[in-house]
């Protein structure tokens, strides 16, 4: 699987507006206090972006503080929904 990580953190940097060094961003960057400092609008604009680029749709209980606390933590969540589905046996 590619790694979204580049652009995500383009598209984060984008819709906070904070000049963040791309050296200083990792996946534990938080995407809300002492990071991204993200508010719920530009959480939204974020995620469907990523959904654009990605082609993939997050589901309402994906998103959450709590299960999307750092750009790792987004990261996780768009590529668990580009994973196929796997048929049972």
């Amino acid at each position: 699987m590619d790694d979204i990580f580049p652009t995500v953190i383009a598209i984060l940097k984008r819709e906070s507006g904070l000049p963040l060094e791309p050296t200083a961003i990792t996946r534990e960057t938080p995407l809300f206090d002492g990071g991204f400092d993200l508010d719920s609008l530009a959480l939204l604009e974020s995620i469907l972006s990523i959904e654009a680029f990605a082609g993939v749709r997050l589901r309402e209980e994906d998103i959450t503080h709590e299960s999307l606390a750092t750009v790792g933590d987004l990261i996780h969540q768009v590529q668990r929904r580009r994973r196929p589905a796997v048929s049972p046996p």
